[in-house]
């Protein structure tokens, strides 16, 4: 969307550049929602037609026999998953911000959730860390949308989002199975709704206001032509 090469982190090149960005103090802050079909709870409800449960408590990563559409779908999901994680260690470790934002842990035994996978307990254990639970159906989602947010830094993210509810109480709408047209209800979930992405907004905003002692002199011209083409 941004770059065709800069925009795709399926590149090797283009992760390195922007975790070595992240170390330099180029980049102080990452957003990041890896694909989240493959570890949803709604794969466990029986939907004419709707696709299979691919990954286990016991095989996180994917399960060992799949189909060959599966398998790309696992391969691409586990990357950008992975490449999020990377950037949210350098970014607890170089002083910056970020938020990793998937759904909340269904905490049922024999559901798979990141938020129990060890390299993210790991993380969590690095300074100035956290997670944090929400509901998306109190920003405008028309279900509850139970989500947890792993967050670097942003002391006070959780009051803006509660500064930033719709409602006080929780939507009683299902996104589980097909609508009236025949799409799958969990489709429309993939977007953040505006009231979400405003109390982000404003988190990062007051977060980049603050002054910082590890910031960089300078940064390199060739990185910013870089990324002011992404504009």
């Amino acid at each position: 969307i941004i770059d065709p090469v800069y925009g795709d982190v399926g590149r090797d090149g283009t992760r390195s550049t922007w975790l070595h960005a992240i170390t330099q103090g180029w980049v102080i802050a990452f957003l990041g929602g890896p694909p989240c079909n493959l570890w949803s709870r709604a794969r466990h409800v029986q939907v004419k037609g709707g696709p299979r449960v691919v990954r286990h408590v016991d095989e996180p990563w994917g399960l060992p026999s799949l189909r060959l559409r599966e398998m790309d779908q696992i391969i691409m999901g586990n990357l950008l998953l992975g490449f999020a994680l990377e950037c949210m260690t350098l970014l607890a470790i170089y002083a910056g911000m970020g938020v990793l934002e998937h759904p909340k842990d269904p905490e049922i035994d024999f559901m798979v959730s990141i938020w129990r996978l060890p390299i993210v307990q790991l993380i969590l254990l690095l300074p100035n860390t956290r997670m944090v639970t929400m509901a998306q159906g109190l920003l405008g989602v028309p279900s509850p949308k139970p989500t947890s947010l792993l967050v670097v830094g942003l002391p006070g993210l959780e009051d803006d989002l509660r500064g930033h509810r719709l409602t006080p109480d929780l939507p009683h709408g299902q996104s589980v199975g097909r609508g009236a047209d025949g799409g799958f209800l969990t489709a429309p979930l993939k977007e953040y709704p505006p009231a979400m992405c405003k109390a982000l907004a404003q988190a990062f905003f007051r977060g980049m206001c603050e002054p910082c002692d590890e910031a960089p002199s300078t940064t390199p011209n060739e990185f910013l032509r870089l990324v002011r083409r992404m504009q």
